[in-house]
């Protein structure tokens, strides 16, 4: 019977072609997302790479106005406001930001009088499951989805996370979207759309999804300190895998790894004499030396010589430059 319910719920809400015609249970799942419209200002680090005008979606998961997002769009914010499905529009403070997990939290300045979706459980989800993905950035939009795979994903901005869910068909704005499980729980956000969602080499696109999991243990420690737990050293490099290895393809501005002479077009090979076989690897070597500060030794192809050059490490965060009251 609990089953029947659970897709029963993934029937009705896709069934409505609008949000107004869903289920009571439906509405209340489309209502409690949230379009999230960002401003950047041009000075600020993230500005050449994503922009300064940014919109997505964002949920709603607590009573008190305190919304969950993809940490990109409100990142370097001066101001956000958050639209409803009636049109009503809130200006939010950003509470934090954590770049291991990519999550962001806002909070209303007003009372958003939504329904909160609860965090639900995203370990026991399969391959193949069917899911809903909700998004508000410029409109609302119900898609059903299925799981194309679970596994970890790592972004070229030394980025990794662990047990990231796979969907397919592709949702276009799945910036912040919200992942539905069958029990109407939220179980991810939308980060990123793919070619190759399932990992199979056969081009079948997709989006990623930042599990709900990965929160749990950050969440405390975001809303106090505006940020997670994780002081990992940065090295301000984006490395690409490519079939003859890592690659450098941009260097940070004002970075360590600039400061120190890597340059773009350089092949790292390894990390203090242990080889690197992929980003994952190369982060988690990298990670493994200590905090912030600590120098990495990296070996990079440069010229068609190996050198290794050490890398004083960084907290991200000094680097970015965050609005005031952030």
């Amino acid at each position: 019977m609990q089953t029947f319910r659970r897709f029963a719920l993934l029937a009705l809400l896709l069934s409505a072609p609008t949000a107004a015609a869903a289920s009571e249970e439906g509405r209340r799942v489309i209502d409690a997302v949230v379009e999230v419209r960002a401003e950047i200002p041009s000075y600020a680090r993230s500005a050449d790479f994503i922009g300064t005008e940014r919109i997505g979606s964002g949920a709603v998961i607590d009573a008190n106005g305190l919304v969950l997002t993809i940490g990109y769009l409100i990142l370097e914010a001066e101001r956000v406001v958050l639209a409803t499905s009636g049109g009503h529009e809130v200006e939010a403070d950003i509470v934090g930001y954590d770049h291991a997990t990519g999550f962001g939290l806002l909070r209303a300045r007003q009372a958003l009088n939504l329904p909160a979706l609860p965090l639900g459980d995203s370990t026991p989800l399969a391959t193949d499951q069917p899911v809903v993905v909700v998004t508000k950035a410029g409109g609302p939009v119900v898609m059903g989805a299925r799981v194309a795979d679970i596994r970890a994903y790592s972004g070229t901005w030394e980025y990794l996370i662990e047990n990231a869910i796979f969907t397919v068909p592709l949702n276009r704005n799945f910036g912040g979207a919200a992942l539905i499980s069958p029990d109407g729980t939220l179980i991810g956000i939308g980060s990123l759309g793919l070619p190759d969602a399932a990992g199979t080499g056969r081009g079948a696109s997709g989006n990623m999804f930042v599990p709900v999991n990965a929160l749990k243990p950050v969440m405390a420690e975001m809303m106090i300190e505006g940020r997670g737990p994780d002081r990992r050293p940065w090295i301000g490099l984006y490395v690409e895998e490519r079939d003859d290895g890592l690659s450098v393809i941009q260097v940070a501005k004002d970075g360590p790894s600039r400061a120190a002479g890597i340059q773009v077009g350089d092949h790292v090979v390894g990390v203090d004499g242990a080889s690197v076989y992929n980003l994952a690897d190369f982060y988690r070597k990298i990670w493994a030396l200590g905090a912030p500060g600590v120098t990495v030794p990296i070996d990079v192809e440069q010229g068609g010589a190996v050198r290794r050059i050490g890398v004083r490490s960084a907290d991200r965060y000094d680097w970015y430059r965050f609005s005031r009251g952030f």
